[in-house]
């Protein structure tokens, strides 16, 4: 690819390193503009940016993306966040991660999924997805208008015995402990 019209340059330009693409490894420079690539010029290709990374002796990846991750905004926070989840996320590597519906409130009407894409929306310091909760048929197609990217559906028969912890799903509250009806024991206790 030529450079760009008008000899303006690249945001960024990655060069001498060892580019992962669909073929395998191959030495090149990488141009982004914004946040996609705009071209992969073979090695040597005189390519101007504003801002320039020698990758010499690394390996240049994409962006990976993580699809299930269990941030806990909004309601338990105590144990993770948006803000400190997308944070430990972009130091390792990941792009965009895709939060499933442990939260409280649920994202399972139009209201609590809005409310927490909002909130979050301040929070994420990568791209994201989020998943809408399937309880309640009638808001599915709401949740997806709204930007759900999939909607949790609980598979079983017994769903308050699986997942006594949700509370709209009306089970009867029990410590972790109870989970599996052993009073003292859990499922993973031998």
């Amino acid at each position: 690819m030529d450079q760009q019209m008008n000899d303006i340059p690249f945001d960024l330009v990655i060069h001498g390193g060892e580019v992962m693409l669909p073929e395998g490894r191959k030495h090149a420079t990488v141009a982004v503009n914004g946040e996609k690539i705009m071209a992969i010029f073979e090695p040597g290709t005189p390519v101007t940016g504003r801002k320039a990374i020698d990758a010499k002796g690394k390996v240049v990846l994409p962006g990976l993306w993580h699809v299930h991750v269990h941030f806990r905004d909004p309601g338990h926070t105590y144990k993770e966040d948006f803000e400190s989840g997308t944070r430990a996320a972009a130091l390792g590597g990941i792009t965009c991660c895709l939060d499933m519906t442990n939260n409280d409130p649920h994202p399972t009407t139009l209201d609590t999924f809005t409310r927490k894409r909002d909130m979050v929306s301040e929070k994420a310091l990568i791209d994201f997805g989020l998943y809408g909760g399937g309880l309640y048929p009638a808001t599915v197609k709401d949740l997806a208008r709204e930007g759900a990217i999939a909607i949790k559906v609980f598979n079983t028969r017994h769903v308050k015995d699986v997942y006594p912890y949700i509370s709209e799903l009306g089970g009867k509250q029990r410590r972790r402990s109870e989970y599996n009806g052993r009073e003292g024991r859990n499922r993973y206790s031998r």
